[in-house]
C-alpha cells in the first residue's frame, strides 16, 4: 500500500470529532448539519437560562415585583446544569439521541411551566416562551417525536390557566 491509501484508510474509519467529518465520499471536510444544529441548540438553552435569570433578578431588584427568586434561579439553572453533559458528548463528536434532545425539551418545559407558575403563571409575558419550542423541536426531531413536545407545551400551557395553585386565573374555571 502507499502512504496516501493509508491514511485515507484511517480518515474513513476515524469516528466523528466534530462539526466537521471526513468522508471519501464527500471530500476532505463536510460540515455535519445534525451537529451544528444541535451545537445550536445547546448554546440557545443556555442564553434562554441565563437570560431567565438576569430578568428574575432585574425586576426583583429594580422592578419592585415580589418574586421568589431563589426558587426561579434554581428553576432555571436546571437547563443550565443539564448542559453540561450534553456540551461534553458533542465535544467528544457523538450527536445527541432524538430521546436525549426530547428529553431535553420537555426538562425545558417543565422548568419554565414552574417557573411561570410562580412568576404569575398564563398572566406573564414569557408565557409565550412555549412557543420557542415547536419550532425548535421541530429542526432538531422526527415528527413522531416532535408531537409529544407539543403535547406537553400545550398541557403545561393549560395548566397554568387551570390550576388554582399555579395561576391567578383560577377563578375562571367553569
Amino acid at each position: 500500500r502507499t502512504k496516501a491509501g493509508r491514511s485515507s484508510l484511517r480518515s474513513a474509519a476515524r469516528p466523528y470529532t466534530g462539526l466537521m467529518d471526513s468522508s471519501p465520499i464527500a471530500g476532505p471536510l463536510t460540515i455535519r448539519p445534525e451537529a451544528v444544529r444541535q451545537s445550536w441548540f445547546v448554546r440557545a438553552r443556555s442564553l434562554f437560562s441565563a437570560g431567565g435569570m438576569l430578568i428574575a433578578v432585574v425586576v426583583k431588584t429594580w422592578g419592585g415585583w415580589e418574586l421568589p427568586v431563589v426558587p426561579i434561579l434554581l428553576l432555571l439553572g436546571i437547563p443550565l446544569a443539564t448542559n453540561l453533559p450534553l456540551w461534553r458528548r458533542l465535544k467528544r463528536g457523538q450527536l445527541l439521541s432524538d430521546a436525549t434532545v426530547a428529553g431535553v425539551l420537555a426538562i425545558d418545559i417543565v422548568a419554565l411551566t414552574a417557573t411561570l407558575a410562580l412568576s404569575g403563571g398564563a398572566s406573564n409575558p414569557f408565557s409565550s416562551a412555549y412557543l420557542l419550542y415547536v419550532p425548535i423541536g421541530a429542526l432538531l426531531l422526527p415528527p413522531t417525536w416532535i408531537w409529544g413536545v407539543v403535547s406537553l407545551a400545550v398541557a403545561a400551557y393549560s395548566i397554568l390557566f387551570w390550576s388554582p395553585t399555579f395561576s391567578e386565573h383560577a377563578h375562571h374555571q367553569s
